[in-house]
């Protein structure tokens, strides 16, 4: 899998781990007072998946097949409970990462990948224990219950096996297809050079699964296409080896993604633009207040002046919520250009400005030495500012105060953190603390406008990364954010 793969398949680990629902996959495992044993490694070698190592995985989808075949269980049980997790998990990561279609469509990839995989090693696993006897039975039985299209090709490029859903997606019979070259399911403009594709994969086959960054197509009986997903695993078998493709039709997908990236690109513009146009009138609005209390203050009373320096507030305050606004939005609309950046001298420039601007404060600064990741410089920027401007802030009625910026290891790769020991927060709103001109503290003993930390999660977001928060009432926060493997690192 590449890094995109793999970072969806982190972010569906993520929603995986947080819902609970390996409970769920424990009732399909037929391995009795082992259950316990074989869930725990399951969820390991999905750990071990998400960084690059599908051995693990392979493993225990080897053993779940042998267990299937010497307890006569078909696979299919595994594969109901597939869809019975599918079920359960989609609108969770729709619910995590709806504002992103790009991150959510590639954590349900690299979700449906998992599946797609493991299940063609335990399908092989299957078949190989229980023998050839009955194989091509129990074998059409999977393929029928499978809800993808699913076409076995031999190595001579002609099709031996398809399941009903061929029918359905691309308009043909059974009996039209069976012995067919493949590639009269290709579009035309492709079929040229389909056979050296065909060809080579035989030479060195290997499981593609679906969501492998490649645009395909897939022709109907009619001639027309639609946009696909293909999986493609090799079967070994006495005559030779043959080739399952697992076909979907994504045309509805694409158009939903389409839809949510063109709302979420109005939606922002949206609030741009209403940003942008309240300026004027709160400008005009602060200015005559101003004048009023500047040219006729000797004309009103105490009360009429408070009243209008309560004016002037409320001003001052809406326009900082407006340039919050206005600078949330920016961060949606802005072109990323990432290059390696060393966020240990960053985060040095960004604590030097912060006692600059406050000299009167005595704070314990401590950041570590190597800490670099590929992100947008701007963006890096912003990101340490508003987490170290955020422990700033809520240490400030500390008589100690500590900030202390670092990493930490999270699953082999570098989580880096901000940590103060100001006020803290209850961890049951933790789930409140990204979210814009959401607050836990009140205003007037910590002021801002609660778009800090929205920000904070836009930017990683952005990145591909992922960003969470522990603490303690009275005992600090900790703020940790993570960069694609591949982007990030951290002196030892």
């Amino acid at each position: 899998m590449d890094t995109e793969q793999l970072t969806g398949l982190d972010d569906f680990w993520r929603v995986y781990e947080t819902a609970g629902h390996a409970a769920l996959l424990a009732e399909s495992l037929p391995f009795g007072e082992g259950r316990a044993e074989q869930v725990a490694a399951e969820r390991e070698a999905l750990r071990r998946a998400v960084d690059g190592d599908w051995s693990g995985c392979e493993a225990c989808a080897r053993a779940l097949g042998a267990t299937y075949a010497l307890q006569g269980v078909e696979p299919t049980v595994w594969m109901a409970t597939v869809t019975a997790l599918a079920r359960r998990l989609t609108p969770l990561l729709v619910t995590e990462y709806g504002g992103d279609p790009a991150r959510l469509a590639a954590a349900l990839d690299a979700a449906q990948a998992w599946f797609d995989r493991r299940l063609g090693v335990i399908t092989g696993e299957y078949l190989r224990a229980r023998g050839a006897q009955g194989a091509e039975s129990r074998f059409r039985g999977l393929l029928e219950a499978a809800p993808d299209a699913m076409v076995i090709v031999g190595s001579d490029g002609r099709i031996a096996l398809v399941n009903s859903q061929v029918e359905r997606v691309f308009g043909y019979t059974r009996d039209e297809l069976l012995g067919q070259l493949i590639e009269v399911l290709v579009p035309e403009r492709f079929r040229a050079r389909h056979p050296e594709h065909r060809d080579g994969y035989f030479r060195n086959s290997h499981p593609r699964p679906m969501g492998a960054g490649l645009d395909l197509y897939a022709r109907r009986r009619d001639g027309s296409e639609f946009a696909a997903e293909i999986s493609l695993s090799p079967l070994r078998t006495p005559e030779g080896t043959l080739v399952t493709a697992a076909i979907r039709d994504i045309t509805q997908r694409k158009v939903t993604e389409t839809a949510l990236k063109l709302a979420n690109r109005e939606l922002e513009a949206f609030s741009y633009s209403v940003a942008h146009d309240l300026r004027a009138p709160l400008r005009g609005m602060n200015g005559f207040a101003q004048l009023l209390l500047d040219r006729y203050r000797d004309k009103l009373d105490a009360e009429g002046q408070d009243w209008l320096q309560e004016i002037l507030l409320n001003a001052r305050r809406m326009g900082g919520l407006i340039d919050a606004l206005l600078s949330l939005a920016r961060l949606a609309r802005s072109e990323m250009r990432p290059q390696r950046v060393d966020l240990s001298a960053l985060a040095r420039a960004v604590a030097a400005g912060l006692a600059a601007r406050d000299p009167e404060r005595d704070v314990s600064l401590v950041i570590a030495d190597g800490l670099h990741a590929d992100l947008d410089p701007r963006l890096a920027l912003a990101l340490l500012e508003n987490l170290l401007g955020n422990a700033w802030k809520f240490t400030g009625h500390t008589a100690a105060a500590r900030i202390e910026v670092g990493a930490v290891d999270a699953d082999g790769a570098p989580a880096f953190f901000v940590r103060d020991n100001g006020a803290g927060f209850d961890m049951a709103f933790a789930e409140h603390l990204f979210g814009p001109f959401q607050r836990l503290h009140p205003a007037k003993e910590f002021p801002g406008t609660g778009i800090g930390l929205a920000t904070v999660q836009r930017i990683v977001h952005r990145h591909g990364g992922r960003v969470w928060a522990e603490g303690r009432v009275g005992e600090g926060a900790t703020f940790f954010f993570t960069l694609p493997s591949r982007s990030a690192e951290a002196a030892p």
